[in-house]
């Protein structure tokens, strides 16, 4: 996606100055698509830095999608990001032992990978 579509779709998030929070529901009808797009465009958002200083903020505690400059609401944030991520990787001890690698992983290792390929289950 280019950076025009993303800034499109970046100021169809609502900041937490205004009085609402947005939802899939509303997002599939604003960018007419099914919400497996929305997730995708919203992964994209994630990651977009238009240097405006905002986070989009996905979260389960607000049950919506909003941008923020709050470093308070993306503190808050940023844990629950890397709760969530520490509770993925839990079952990576386990697949270590089984596949017998004994070498210690670093966390770069655990979030950018380890030189195993990923599994391709299209």
């Amino acid at each position: 996606m280019n950076n025009a579509e993303l800034t499109r779709y970046w100021y169809d998030i609502p900041t937490d100055e205004s009085p609402f929070i947005i939802g899939y529901d509303v997002l599939t009808k604003i960018w007419n698509c099914d919400k497996r797009r929305v997730r995708l465009i919203l992964a994209e958002l994630s990651e977009f830095d238009n240097g405006d200083g905002y986070i989009l903020i996905r979260s389960s505690h607000y049950e919506g999608f909003f941008r923020t400059r709050n470093r308070t609401i993306i503190e808050q944030y940023r844990r629950e990001v890397y709760n969530r991520a520490m509770n993925t990787l839990k079952p990576l001890k386990k697949i270590k032992r089984v596949l017998n690698r004994s070498e210690q992983i670093t966390i770069d290792e655990l979030l950018f990978g380890d030189g195993i390929e990923p599994l391709n289950f299209d």
